[in-house]
């Protein structure tokens, strides 16, 4: 595609310097011919114009110069604004690179704090799942060996206070609370 494009922008561009005297009409239709290539190689509509508008102003008054023929002047006119295009876009395309960036960044922050959320959760979890393994895992044994409400009490729901009492001082210790 760009080599097409290429290939046409360079035999319009080789017409006119072919040429010993360009008049203004001579360049009006050079500039048509480069706005249909621009067109057809599905570059913006808004850009085109403003390129060929841009080139044509400054076309205009630089056939007025002796020194260097019409067509060569026509050619430096539209290699200056290629590349003015092509600096313009580089710094549009460092300024969305910034911005994606940062986006990045808020996106890389936010995954953070859910993540630290969703650890608090299975941090919490975690012991009262080791209770309940350790109390289904033993029910016979406690049948046997707790006899009493108290004892029941102490095992049960003391080691469930005590990992609670744990988990207190590490969040605090750790800056969760």
């Amino acid at each position: 595609m760009f080599t097409a494009l290429s290939e046409q922008l360079t035999g319009v561009l080789n017409r006119l310097r072919g040429r010993g005297v360009l008049s203004e009409s001579d360049v009006t239709d050079a500039l048509r011919e480069i706005r249909r290539h621009l067109l057809e190689a599905d570059v913006s509509f808004e850009v085109t114009r403003g390129f060929v508008d841009r080139v044509k102003a400054r076309a205009v008054g630089a056939l007025q110069l002796k020194s260097v023929s019409p067509g060569q002047q026509v050619v430096k006119l539209v290699h200056d604004e290629i590349t003015s295009q092509r600096e313009l876009l580089t710094s549009i395309l460092e300024a969305n690179l910034a911005v994606l960036g940062v986006r990045q960044n808020e996106i890389s922050v936010s995954q953070s704090e859910a993540t630290k959320k969703l650890t608090l959760v299975a941090t919490i979890f975690l012991p009262l799942s080791f209770i309940v393994g350790f109390f289904g895992m033993n029910f016979g044994w406690m049948v046997e060996n707790i006899t009493s409400s108290a004892a029941f009490l102490g095992y049960g729901v003391g080691s469930l206070l005590a990992s609670c009492a744990a988990l207190v001082i590490v969040f605090r210790r750790s800056g969760y609370l």
